[in-house]
């Protein structure tokens, strides 16, 4: 009783000990489980894995990672700035310094001024001319006087429209304009001669005046350069060589085409022949047809004619052979007496 009473407890240290260390391992099975995305290791190769090393070391590369997108974003942007940078610098270096490239709804408004101007003439007013140049840019607005002024003078013309109102654009903003540009080159800034007013009316000019500058210089440089015409189905004729005497050194013809393409083109022309023979031989026998209709027809024609004249011959015939008395009728007719009953 005695060696079993002590027996007992000593088992139950036993199995905590070993409750205990199994849940140790199984904890570290869990952390590395975690660590490599749910892989299971053994519980017999555990120790010689370190959780804390493989943890550090993939948070490291998760930082790495994290500071190269971090960089590629900036590099992005900074990308994007270089270009709306250049594109700046192209648009504002671009041309004389008196162009202003025009939107597409000014150079609409640009053509449309010969109908304004008319409609307003029309109506004794300027607003639709107004209304025509605050749009296009054109500020501050020329007053109604100076503006009827341009609009008489220019006789509907756009071209001479723009430069009357060019005149009167520079009377009005050159002291303006000529301190501004002053400020600027003291402070050593860019900035074009021309104002903002005059490069838009200079602009729009040009753009009228676009397509006869373009006929002119068609007139006046020399035609441009055309590629020769090679016609499909002839090849360019090559220079002969010059052959050897001996027959034995010349070279032997060299076919170009493979024996495919060579196939082919036979076969082709095989049924292009006979589908030429077929078509001959069709209109042959249709023309044949034809004439055996028309020989019918002309055989029918002849039977019916001589069958007309055949009983036509007959009846006169008959006539002559049995001649009938005189009708009353024709007797009356012809003056004789009736005959009495």
């Amino acid at each position: 009783m005695c060696t079993g009473d002590v027996e007992k407890p000593k088992k139950k240290r036993k199995h905590r000990k070993g409750r205990e260390s199994q849940d140790s391992i199984d904890s570290l099975s869990e952390e590395q489980s975690d660590l490599f995305n749910g892989a299971q290791f053994s519980t017999d190769c555990s120790e010689f894995y370190d959780v804390d090393f493989y943890r550090r070391y993939f948070k490291r590369k998760k930082q790495i990672a994290d500071e190269a997108l971090e960089h590629r974003k900036l590099w992005r942007k900074q990308q994007v700035k270089l270009r709306i940078h250049v594109e700046k610098l192209i648009a504002h270096n671009a041309g004389p310094d008196w162009f202003q490239d025009l939107s597409n709804l000014q150079m609409k408004l640009i053509d449309s001024i010969p109908e304004t101007i008319e409609e307003d003439r029309q109506k004794s007013s300027v607003r639709g001319t107004q209304v025509l140049l605050y749009k296009f840019g054109i500020y501050p607005q020329l007053c109604s006087k100076l503006l009827k002024l341009c609009m008489v003078e220019s006789e509907a013309d756009p071209i001479k429209f723009l430069f009357l109102v060019h005149r009167e654009v520079v009377i009005l903003e050159t002291d303006d304009y000529e301190r501004e540009f002053f400020q600027a080159k003291q402070a050593g800034k860019r900035i074009s001669p021309f104002s903002l007013n005059e490069r838009l009316l200079l602009s729009g000019v040009f753009h009228v005046h676009f397509e006869t500058f373009l006929k002119k210089l068609d007139d006046i440089l020399p035609p441009g350069y055309k590629s020769p015409k090679i016609l499909l189905g002839k090849k360019p004729t090559k220079p002969k060589k010059k052959m050897p005497s001996c027959p034995y050194l010349q070279p032997q013809p060299i076919n170009e085409k493979s024996w495919i393409e060579e196939r082919a083109e036979g076969d082709l022309i095989k049924k292009i022949m006979r589908d030429m023979k077929f078509r001959e031989e069709l209109t042959r026998r249709e023309k044949f047809k034809k004439d055996m209709d028309l020989k019918e027809r002309e055989r029918k024609f002849q039977e019916e004619t001589d069958e007309l004249i055949q009983r036509a011959h007959s009846e006169e015939m008959k006539g002559m052979l049995n001649p009938q008395p005189p009708s009353k009728d024709s007797l009356v007719k012809k003056g004789r007496p009736k005959e009495t009953k």
